[in-house]
């Protein structure tokens, strides 16, 4: 074997070594003034961007030049570097493999590319497509077949080119490139004639776009994948949606049947107007609800299929099947990425959007709704220095008044009338901080000092007790837990003293003053606090819904809120104190009305609702009003 091949393979053995660790910046001026490359040669090096594109197209230069100095001086040259240990590798590597020209190593021969695909103009599209390696080497080069055509891409003497027969100097298209390897072919192609083609032709590594082809799809099936989520939250979110439809729908419905007979009577011809229009824009949601279902389910389908046929490409295909799927399915792909989603979820947010069955046109059609009238009041007999704190309303319709004494703190009773202000009974508990009337007739009432709440009869006697925490007033809900407020948190027991949930209930300023409570049919609890001049509702299940209420007295402010009660259609009624007025507000915790004003009340201390809807007031100074409000 000649010198100058030995020294070929050495170079060919080290190649990945060399592109990955030469820096040409440091040797290529004396390279070239020691003649070991042309100075175009060195112009080329110096265009490449990157150190290891350099480096591989100084060592193409090397293995094409024909003079076995330039390999010598290359080696001296390094020596003469920080990069003498490159020569010192180039050195040692031994030439274990005999002759031939097919014979370079199994491990330089498997670092070419399997498959090349070779683009050009339709001038010379008959020598374009995939081309495949061939296990046959020639001139210790790799060769290459058309995949479909009996065409070859191959290095017969000193340049790349395309004909008919591996060794054959004629061909369709050649280049003058020095690239070592075909993919790294950058100079033009000429046609047999020696004119330059009208064309560029560029290799590209194949396996590399499929595996960047790969990784695309693969993010693609991923973004689709998470689109496919949100169009099922669609169709789950449609059903529920529809379901709470439907509930809001016979909600209004018994809204509006229960009101009819309280109205004037020319009112009542609204009342059948008014469902039917309900049912109508129920039924006008629902078929919203059910398009958007079906919208998604076809999307979804759509998504379905696109993700499957591209995992079994991506995971089954080959290279060039993957690389023509892309770019078949991208569209698809582009359009199902875009499919508007938010659009969709937002035709199916909007429950009982009809204008005709809002509980405010309800109102508007039964002119002014909310129309309050006083229809009893009696005077609560107090001594000079006591107040009263509290009312409630049995199942039967007596009258509950907590009564507190200035002097002596700890010293307050519970006195009973009828609804016509007859006293019935009474009965003294010390360090009452609140109580609430119960189903079976009985009263729950909590004690701060002592960290206890105590059932009493009607007559005083004791039914039953357990410990509590720091108790401040009590309300009751559907499945009879007591919710007892304290400074801090909101406690839930059970009816046997256990404790089921609590919830965090901070006061924002100082505490100075007890918070009240009840429960409205869905069970969430509304908190009147008059230190932070609010209410705030939870759920059941503890969490917020939302806050009512700033310091002041315009619409929607408080200022010194106390007790809070539930209307039976869901409104929140407000004793706001100092302002001297009550608030209705919607379930919601939209301000509806003022119910009174200081023109008819003063300084109310807590409201409560009768089983017949009526409402009633208290006064601090023991005044009892009940008013029926339509």
């Amino acid at each position: 074997m000649s010198k100058l091949e030995t020294y070929r393979r050495k170079l060919r053995r080290n190649y990945k070594f060399l592109v990955t660790n030469l820096t040409t910046s440091h040797i290529l001026d004396e390279l070239y003034q020691e003649c070991a490359i042309e100075f175009d040669d060195k112009e080329r090096i110096e265009r490449e961007i990157t150190t290891a594109d350099k480096a591989r197209k100084c060592v193409d230069i090397l293995l094409c030049n024909p003079a076995p100095g330039a390999y010598e001086t290359f080696l001296r040259v390094l020596r003469g570097t920080p990069q003498e240990y490159i020569a010192n590798q180039l050195d040692e590597t031994e030439d274990e493999i005999d002759g031939g020209k097919s014979n370079s190593s199994v491990e330089y021969r498997a670092e070419y590319c399997q498959r090349l695909s070779i683009v050009g103009m339709v001038d010379h599209a008959i020598v374009a497509g995939t081309y495949i390696r061939q296990e046959v080497f020639y001139n210790d080069r790799p060769t290459y077949k058309h995949e479909s055509k009996p065409y070859f891409l191959h290095h017969p003497s000193d340049h790349w080119l395309i004909g008919g027969e591996v060794g054959h100097l004629a061909g369709y298209l050649y280049t003058d490139s020095l690239a070592y390897r075909p993919e790294h072919i950058d100079t033009s192609w000429y046609a047999a004639d020696r004119l330059q083609a009208n064309m560029t032709v560029t290799s590209t590594d194949v396996e590399k776009v499929a595996s960047q082809t790969k990784q695309s799809l693969t993010q693609d099936i991923a973004n689709l994948t998470a689109k496919k989520s949100a169009f099922q939250d669609i169709i789950s979110g449609s059903e529920k949606k529809d379901e709470l439809a439907k509930r809001e729908a016979e909600k209004l419905k018994q809204f509006v049947t229960n009101r009819q007979e309280t109205v004037m009577t020319a009112m009542k011809q609204y009342t059948n107007t008014l469902i039917s229009d309900i049912d109508n824009t129920y039924q006008n949601d629902k078929k919203m609800f059910q398009c958007a279902k079906e919208k998604a389910c076809v999307t979804l389908a759509a998504i379905d299929s696109a993700c499957a046929d591209l995992t079994e490409i991506v995971t089954h295909g080959k290279h060039d099947e993957m690389i023509k799927t892309n770019d078949k399915s991208q569209g698809l792909i582009t359009e199902l990425l875009n499919n508007d989603v938010e659009h969709l979820a937002n035709e199916t947010r909007t429950v009982l959007t009809g204008q005709a069955c809002t509980e405010d046109v309800v109102k508007q059609m039964f002119g002014k709704l909310y129309k309050i009238r006083l229809i009893d009041e009696f005077q609560v007999e107090l001594a000079e220095d006591e107040f009263l704190f509290q009312v409630g309303v049995t199942p039967g319709g007596d009258i509950v008044i907590g009564i507190g004494k200035k002097s002596e703190p700890k010293k307050k009773r519970v006195v009973i009338f009828t609804n016509k202000g007859l006293r019935k009974s009474a009965f003294n508990v010390d360090c009452l901080s609140g109580f609430v009337t119960l189903k079976d007739g009985n009263i729950a009432v909590t004690q701060a000092l002592r960290n206890k709440l105590t059932v009493y009869t009607l007559d005083g006697a004791t039914v039953s007790s357990f410990r509590c925490s720091k108790p401040q007033h009590i309300a009751v809900n559907s499945k009879g837990d007591f919710i007892i407020t304290s400074p801090d948190v909101i406690y839930t027991y059970n009816q046997n003293g256990t404790l089921t949930q609590t919830i965090s209930d901070k006061t924002n300023g100082e505490h100075k003053s007890a918070k009240y409570v009840t429960t409205n049919t869905s069970d969430d609890i509304v908190v009147s606090d008059p230190n932070d001049h609010c209410i705030r509702v939870y759920n059941s299940g503890g969490h917020p819904q939302y806050t009512y209420g700033t310091k002041g007295d315009k619409e929607g402010q408080l200022n010194n809120p106390n007790g809070v009660a539930s209307a039976v259609n869901g409104d929140i009624v407000i004793a706001d104190g100092r302002n001297h007025r009550v608030h209705l507000v919607s379930s919601d915790g939209t301000f509806n009305c003022f119910l009174l004003t200081k023109d008819s009340i003063y300084r109310p201390k807590d409201v409560a609702v009768t089983p017949e809807g009526d409402i009633v007031i208290a006064e601090d100074k023991g005044k009892v009003k009940i008013y029926n409000y339509l």
